[in-house]
């Protein structure tokens, strides 16, 4: 969301906090408002979500395609994919998965060849039936198995067009930690939002002069 509203938590190449920019406020008093105010959403909890959708308990939730084959087992059917909801810029994050050789690989010749096949059509098809993960490839993006479900699902690989890469840090995992514990008291109705976010820069900042 905060994404949408062209902020996020961290600025100059992830290497600050940004938590106190007016916009990335407003982006966080709009999901609890949501949530608390206007009663249109359930309890913030963490994760995306997908379990309480596959057992029919929210209309909603936000995610990649990786809960695809949850909501396959669980029988649903009647499922469809959009954009998030714009305010600034019609965007919205990614990851990826990268392959690599390594300086002390002892065949770098032959660890190249495997990265050409795993990167080839053969093996992005075999991705895309996974239903996990969307295929680098736009001839397995646009196979007809991959597009049967969800509805609209065309839109996972078109995102790439206006998608911008995650904040990921040298030190991410710890980034994540701070973000998540102090948000989580907030949309949990534990903190008021400016404690939270005097809070939140303070880590963050000290983490990433730490990172630096």
């Amino acid at each position: 969301m905060a994404a949408t509203n062209d902020t996020d938590k961290l600025k100059n190449h992830w290497h600050e906090s940004n938590v106190k920019d007016p916009r990335f406020r407003e982006s966080l008093q709009f999901l609890h408002d949501l949530i608390h105010v206007h009663h249109v959403a359930p309890g913030f909890e963490k994760g995306v979500g997908d379990a309480q959708f596959a057992a029919r308990q929210v209309a909603m939730f936000s995610a990649g395609h990786w809960p695809v084959p949850t909501l396959l087992a669980s029988g649903m059917k009647n499922v469809g994919v959009q954009t998030m909801p714009t305010k600034l810029k019609k965007t919205t994050v990614f990851g990826v998965g990268g392959l690599g050789i390594t300086r002390s690989a002892r065949n770098p010749e032959l660890a190249w060849e495997l990265i050409k096949e795993l990167t080839g059509p053969v093996a992005q098809k075999m991705y895309a039936d996974t239903a996990r993960n969307i295929p680098a490839l736009r001839s397995a993006a646009a196979d007809a198995g991959f597009l049967k479900f969800p509805g609209n699902a065309r839109l996972f690989y078109a995102s790439a067009a206006s998608a911008i890469p995650i904040a990921s840090p040298s030190n991410f995992s710890e980034v994540e930690d701070i973000f998540m514990r102090n948000v989580d008291s907030y949309l949990t109705d534990n903190a008021k939002l400016d404690e939270m976010l005097e809070r939140l820069d303070a880590e963050l900042t000290r983490a990433m002069r730490r990172a630096r």
